[in-house]
Formats: structure tokens, sequence, C-alpha cells
């Protein structure tokens, strides 16, 4: 058991209950990283040593006033985490402090509703997220001794937790984080880095449609992996994967006791594109979402069919999750149809599978 110390507004109660689970970066976390590394090397090489605004040294100054060597220390923890900048319609509520046990931690509880909490935990991850990957490096070098801390957003109905470690925040500066509190003009000058960083990020990908992130072995070598930035509904790949989310949602509310109250795209990424199939491209993309049932107990899951931890159906079946196939032309795209995962690997590869749908649309 780890004890956990939760602080509001206006009341200050301890009470126990088990320790967050602290994890380790996953890989898409580190390769977030190390790009948010490029672009601060970047802002830096660019003017080093070019005084802060008067305003950051303002702000730099406010902050210094609660700098402490320890997570436990519940006065100081509050007052940081009051001076930080949320995202539009992001609210904080609270927040807890894990100290009982190695690695200590600190739990964010922010205050959204459901669009906006879909929007920071969609399939942009590595961009909408950056707002709190900079309030995460602000909290670390300010906080002597904590090892994780967490955003936890929630719209009421369900929760979903962001959490950055000690060490990804020195991967993402270059240095030991906490280096940069040594002194206001320093510590200034991250302040105006850090909202340096979420500017050019935003600017930088915005306009992007994909970002390599890593490759993974199949029948037909390496499948290319992207995540999608580009992902609005104006984007026709974000249509074509909203028109199969909506017809299975049309699926689970044939039966009259299901109601499918919210849903969510959670991948979208282009995993191959083939030039020697057709005399177009054809681009394949893996989807994974989530559909909210009013009343979970009255949806009959087939085989094959999941559920997740926060009561959300998965989109897999028994023959695994979607893929959706696309051809492009000068510009133009067309939803050609939908594979499924399990007919890839029946089909010995993914490049097999495509040939057979095409083969079926002729």
């Amino acid at each position: 058991m780890s004890k956990l110390f939760a602080f509001g507004e206006s009341n200050v109660k301890g009470h126990i209950k088990n320790i967050l689970n602290y994890k380790k970066p996953v890989f898409w976390v580190i390769c977030s990283a190390c790009i948010l590394v490029g672009v601060i090397s970047i802002v830096l090489a660019a003017n080093p040593l070019n005084k802060p605004q008067d305003s950051y040294l303002t702000s730099a100054e406010k902050f210094l006033e609660y700098k402490t060597e320890y997570v436990g220390d519940a006065s100081k923890v509050g007052n940081i985490i009051r001076l930080l900048k949320f995202p539009e319609k992001v609210k904080y509520d609270h927040f807890e402090l894990h100290t009982e046990n190695v690695p200590y931690g600190i739990t964010v509880h922010l205050k959204t509703d459901t669009q906006t909490k879909n929007f920071y935990t969609g399939a942009n991850l590595a961009l909408n997220q950056t707002p709190f990957e900079k309030n995460a490096i602000i909290m670390f070098s300010l906080i002597g001794n904590v090892d994780y801390i967490n955003f936890n957003l929630t719209d009421g109905k369900n929760d979903y937790l962001i959490q950055y470690t000690k060490d990804q925040a020195d991967a993402m500066m270059g240095k030991d984080v906490r280096e940069f509190s040594g002194e206001k003009l320093t510590f200034a000058r991250l302040l105006k880095t850090a909202d340096k960083i979420e500017e050019d990020f935003i600017n930088k990908y915005e306009n992007s449609s994909i970002s390599t992130i890593s490759t993974i072995g199949g029948a037909d070598g390496p499948l290319k992996m992207y995540e999608t930035y580009k992902a609005d509904e104006s984007d026709p790949i974000t249509g074509f994967a909203w028109e199969v989310v909506n017809k299975d949602i049309e699926y689970y509310e044939e039966d009259p006791k299901v109601k499918i109250v919210d849903s969510k795209i959670t991948r979208l990424e282009l995993v191959e594109s083939f030039n020697d199939l057709t005399d177009e491209t054809i681009d394949v993309y893996a989807l994974e979402y989530r559909l909210l049932p009013e009343d979970l107990s009255k949806v009959v899951l087939a085989g094959g069919m999941d559920v997740d931890e926060n009561g959300w159906l998965k989109e897999t079946s028994s023959m695994g999750s979607p893929m959706l196939v696309v051809s492009q032309n000068g510009g133009n795209m067309k939803f050609i149809g939908i594979i499924m995962s399990g007919t890839a690997a029946e089909d010995g590869s993914l490049k097999a599978a495509v040939k057979g749908l095409l083969e079926k649309k002729q």
C-alpha cells in the first residue's frame, strides 16, 4: 500500500490508496522526446543568451518562490501547480502526492468536457499533449525529488492519465532539468523556451500529414508505421475512418436495448503504401476506436469483441482490427474498403490481403 495525499482548492485530507503504476517511457513517447530535443536545440542555439522579456522574469520569480527539494512539501507543490497555464477548457481541480515509497510522484487532476478530453487523448498525442509536457518540465525543474508526474483528465465519465518521468524531462531538455531553476534568469529562459517549443512544435506539424515513428517486421519486409498528425474532420482519411466507426455504431444499435453515447478514434496510422498493385497508389491505414455504450450490460459481446478498462467497446472482432484501404491519384482519394488484420495474417502478408480486396472490387 502507498500513501496518497489529496489536496483541493479549499481543504486538505489524507487517505490511503494503491499507488498509480509508474511506467517507463514507451517507444512513441521516446520518439516524441527526440523530436522535442531537436526543437529545443534549435531554439536554444538560435539565441542562447537572449534576455527573456520582463514577463518571463516576473513569472520566473513567482515560480522560484515555491521551489522545493521535496515532493512532500504540499504547500509549495500546490502553489507551483496553480501558477501553471493549462489549455483552454481544461480546469485545474486538485492534486495528489505519492510519497510513501520510491518512486515519488504527483497526480494533477484536471476537469474538462468530453470533446476536449478526446482532443488531448486521440490520434495526435505527440502534438496535442505538448502543453502538458511543458508543464511537466516546469514542475520537474522546481520539485527536487519527484520521479513522475501524472495529469489526469476527466470529463466526469471517464479518466485519462498522461504520465511523464524525470528521465523523459531530462531527455527533452538535454540535461538535468533541475539545473534550469538555479537562478531567475536561467529559469526565465526555460519558461521562454518552453513557450517557444510549444509554438514551433504546433507550427511544424499542423500542416504535416505524417511523421515516421518506427518499423515492424512483415512478410513483405518492414512495415513503415506513422503517426497521423492531420486528423480533423476535413481530412478525407479521417472521414473514411468515421464511416467505419458509424457503421459499427449502427450495428450495435440494431439492438433496441443498446445506445452508443460517445465514440472516439484512438489510432489512425498509415502502415503501408503499394505502387505496384494498380495504376494508383494504394495506402493502408490501421484504425482503432472506442465506443461508449449507455449500459454495457445490455451489449452482447460476440467472439473476439473486447472492452477496455473504462468500459468502452474496442474495435476488435474475431478477425482482428479494421484496416482502411484507400487509393490516391493526384491528390484525389477514394475509400476502397476495409480488410481485417486477421485476414492479412491468414493471407500471409498485408500485400496479399490488399490484392484480394482489389480483385473483389473489380
